[in-house]
């Protein structure tokens, strides 16, 4: 995450960042929220009780154990398969 330090001016025109903010480029698109951190604690505290019961899956070792592919070895599998392919199908 980047810290960026605002100065007076800028802390100013933002105003209070004490509940959610959007940011919008000058199209009107948004490119960033900002929530304040008590917002952010909260929402890490709730998607972590949504997961506590599980044990974290060690992707690596799942994939050296061939429980999954890696992206690389799905598009191999995909090439094969293609070129497998009879001619005008």
């Amino acid at each position: 995450m980047r810290d960026i330090k605002l100065d007076a001016d800028l802390k100013a025109k933002l105003g209070d960042l004490g509940e959610e903010c959007a940011f919008r480029d000058e199209r009107g698109e948004v490119i960033a929220y900002v929530v304040p951190p008590g917002h952010r604690k909260m929402l890490y505290d709730l998607a972590a009780r949504l997961f506590e019961d599980r044990e974290p899956v060690g992707a690596a070792a799942e994939i050296r154990a061939g429980r999954f592919k890696t992206t690389e070895q799905i598009l191999a599998r995909l090439r094969e398969l293609d070129s497998a392919q009879p001619v005008g199908s």
